[in-house]
């Protein structure tokens, strides 16, 4: 079977606008975010990896082009 992800966070950013959602995670398969969860629906799934991030924002599909040749950049980012 494949294997699914459970990344969680303290909250969720969608890139929905105008949009709040109560989500703290994304449930990741075959590296494609599956769905959005809440962190209190994540314990009763199966054979599912949970990654406990923390007290983090998580940004779902999020992807940053943003780029300066020669600076270096001191902000630790995650990708799991």
């Amino acid at each position: 079977g494949v294997m699914k992800k459970a990344v969680l966070g303290s909250r969720l950013l969608s890139c929905e606008k105008g949009v709040r959602r109560d989500w703290e995670g994304v449930i990741v398969s075959e590296d494609r975010i599956e769905r959005l969860v809440r962190r209190e629906d994540v314990t009763g799934l199966d054979g599912c990896e949970i990654i406990d991030l923390g007290d983090t924002t998580l940004m779902p599909g999020f992807v940053d082009v943003h780029a300066h040749a020669g600076v270096v950049c001191r902000t630790a980012f995650r990708t799991v």
